[in-house]
C-alpha cells in the first residue's frame, strides 16, 4: 500500500488507473469500465442514478427521444382495425399505415435514438447527448409529417364526398329543377379543387363541405316509369333495376316492380323474364313524388 502511494506521488499511474489521454468523459465516470458496465439495466434506469453531469444529460436526452420514438408505435398499436379484414381493406390499411407512421422521419429518428443508446452503453456521453437531441428533432418532424397528411386525407375525404353527391345531383335531374342552387353547388367544388391546388387544405375543405350544404335544398322527383333496355348493354332485370338509386336503391324490394308490372310481362308468372323496350310502372313506396320516364334521363353509369 505504501508503495503504491510513493508511486502516486512521484507521477506514475497505479496499477488499474485510466491510461493518460482517455477520453474526460469515460474517465469521469466512477470506477473501471467492468465497474460501469455492472450498473444494472438499460439506459433509462442507469440515468436515474447520480452521476456526472454530461451523463445526466445525456441520459434525460435520450429518455425525450425514447419517448417521442416510441409515441408513433402506440398509435399504431390503437389505431389497428377490427378483425377481421378483407385482403383488399388489409391491403388499404397497410399502405395508410406506411405511408403515416414509416415516414423518413421516423425512419431517422430511430436509427438516431439506436445511435444515441450504443453511445451511452460505451461511455461517450457528449456523443449520445448529441444523437439524442437529432432524435427529438426528428420525432417532432415526423409529428408535423402525419399532422399534414391527416389534414391532406381529410380534404380529399371531404372533395370526394362533394364530387359524389354533384354527380347525384345530376341524376336526380337538379340541374333542369334546380339550375341555381345547381350552378352555386357547381362553383363551390370547382373552389374547393382551385384551393386544395394551392394546398389551401382548411379552404378546400369548407368549399367541399358547402357543395354539399347547398345540394340540401335538392329534393329529388324520381322517375315513374323505367325503358328495359338489353341484357348485354345494361344488365337489366328486376333485381338490378330496383337496386339502382332512381328507382328503390334496394335490390330485394324487386317484387314491388314484379307485382305493378305482373299483367304486362311477357309470361306473368315468371318474374325472370323482361324484355328490351318494355316499360315498367315504378311504385310509390314511401309516397315519394315521382314522374316522366327514366330513359329521358342522364345515362347511367353502370
Amino acid at each position: 500500500m505504501k508503495n503504491r502511494a510513493n508511486a502516486t506521488q512521484a507521477g506514475r499511474a497505479p496499477a488499474g488507473a485510466a491510461p493518460a489521454g482517455a477520453a474526460p468523459e469515460r474517465a469521469a465516470a466512477a470506477g473501471p469500465a467492468p465497474a460501469r458496465a455492472a450498473a444494472a439495466g438499460p439506459a433509462p434506469a442507469r440515468a436515474a442514478a447520480a452521476g456526472p453531469a454530461p451523463a445526466r444529460a445525456a441520459a434525460l436526452a435520450l429518455l425525450a427521444a425514447l419517448a417521442l420514438a416510441v409515441a408513433p408505435a402506440a398509435f399504431a398499436s390503437e389505431a389497428q382495425p377490427p378483425r377481421p379484414l378483407s385482403p383488399l381493406t388489409e391491403q388499404f390499411y397497410s399502405e395508410y399505415v406506411r405511408a403515416f407512421l414509416n415516414n423518413e422521419f421516423l425512419l431517422e429518428n430511430i436509427r438516431l435514438v439506436a445511435l444515441a443508446e450504443e453511445r451511452y452503453v460505451e461511455g461517450y456521453y457528449s456523443d449520445a447527448f448529441a444523437y439524442a437531441q437529432q432524435a427529438i428533432r426528428y420525432a417532432r418532424l415526423s409529428d408535423e409529417h402525419v399532422a399534414l397528411q391527416l389534414v391532406i386525407r381529410e380534404t380529399d375525404n371531404a372533395i370526394s364526398s362533394a364530387r359524389f353527391r354533384l354527380e347525384w345531383a345530376a341524376r336526380v335531374r337538379a340541374p333542369q329543377q334546380y339550375p341555381q342552387l345547381y350552378a352555386n353547388a357547381g362553383s363551390a367544388f370547382q373552389s374547393a379543387l382551385a384551393a386544395r391546388e394551392r394546398e389551401s387544405w382548411a379552404q378546400a375543405k369548407a368549399f367541399a363541405q358547402r357543395v354539399i350544404e347547398i345540394l340540401e335544398g335538392v329534393t329529388p322527383i324520381l322517375p315513374a316509369q323505367f325503358l328495359v333496355r338489353t341484357w348485354a348493354a345494361t344488365r337489366d332485370c328486376l333485381w338490378n333495376i330496383a337496386a339502382l338509386p332512381e328507382i328503390f336503391g334496394d335490390p330485394t324490394r324487386w317484387p314491388a316492380l314484379y307485382q305493378a308490372n305482373r299483367g304486362r310481362m311477357p309470361q306473368p308468372g315468371n318474374p325472370d323474364l323482361i324484355l328490351p323496350g318494355m316499360i315498367l310502372d315504378i311504385p310509390s313506396l314511401a309516397g315519394e313524388t315521382r314522374y316522366g320516364l327514366m330513359d329521358e334521363w342522364p345515362a347511367r353509369e353502370d
